[in-house]
Order: C-alpha cells, then sequence, then structure tokens
C-alpha cells in the first residue's frame, strides 16, 4: 500500500523538477555566421535563461539577446561603465550618440552607460552588432549560452 502512494509523488516531483529546468533553460538554433568560429550555422544551443537574475552580466559571456523581432546571438565585450578606447571606438562611429562620453579630463573614448552592454560577433565581417545598432539594454538579454554539443 505504501508503494501505491508514493508512485504518485515521485511521477508529481519529476512533472515539477522538469517544469522548473524547462522554464530556466532554453534550446536555440544558430543562424548565420555572425559567431564563427566558435559557432556555427545550424549548431544546436542550451541557453540558461535565469542566469542574469542570480548575477550581473560578464565580459565575454555569450548571450541570446531580444533586437526588434529577431534573438541574435553575440558575446557580452563592454559592461556598463567601461570606456572604449578611442581606436575601438572608432568601429561605432554611426552609433556614438548611444554612448556616454568621458567625464575625466583629457579622456576619449566612448563610455557604457548604466543599464546596457556591448555585444559584438566573434567574426565581425559577417555580425550585426552593438557596432551598427549600439548598446543592448541588460533587460533584452534572453540568458547565456550555457552549452553546444560537438560539431562532427
Amino acid at each position: 500500500m505504501r508503494n501505491a502512494h508514493r508512485q504518485p509523488m515521485l511521477l508529481g516531483g519529476f512533472v515539477a523538477l522538469l517544469a522548473i529546468l524547462g522554464s530556466a533553460l532554453r534550446v536555440a538554433v544558430v543562424q548565420g555566421e555572425s559567431m564563427l568560429p566558435t559557432f556555427q550555422d545550424g549548431q544546436i544551443l542550451l541557453v540558461d535563461r535565469w542566469a542574469y537574475a542570480r548575477a550581473a552580466p560578464a565580459r565575454g559571456d555569450v548571450v541570446l539577446l531580444r533586437r526588434a523581432n529577431d534573438v541574435l546571438i553575440k558575446r557580452i565585450a563592454y559592461l556598463p561603465g567601461d570606456t572604449i578606447d578611442p581606436k575601438a571606438a572608432r568601429a561605432f562611429r554611426a552609433v556614438t550618440d548611444t554612448f556616454d562620453k568621458p567625464t575625466a579630463p583629457g579622456s576619449q573614448g566612448l563610455v557604457v552607460p548604466k543599464g546596457v552592454v556591448v555585444v559584438l560577433g566573434d567574426n565581425p565581417a559577417k555580425s550585426d552588432d552593438s557596432r551598427a545598432f549600439g548598446p543592448a539594454p541588460i533587460r533584452d538579454l534572453i540568458g547565456r549560452v550555457i552549452g553546444a554539443p560537438p560539431l562532427r
């Protein structure tokens, strides 16, 4: 009789665990060449949707982010408060108005405002990223890529 009660409880616990994991994890498929050589077109990724509920974004994180009606995969290159040196800042000339200006006398470059990150593709020649649309709001980060099966 005891085992008869245990099975529904185990099944209920398993279903609850699946629901939690389903809301925490997302599967995504890479489209395009913007993240070559790290990720290839058609590659499957596992994304932690709760990553930024637990911790702040970090430089180097590969993220999924919302951009208008698209979902992009990019790497976080600069964090809020970071200064992009003048040489690298030239690549952002079309969107300089989306950055703060340095406040220290004699400082040059662009400063990443609060609440946003600068995202770049690993393949700059094929990437639509912050150089074209400016910094991405942290609230638009869907999650951090935590894994990808090896390619054959």
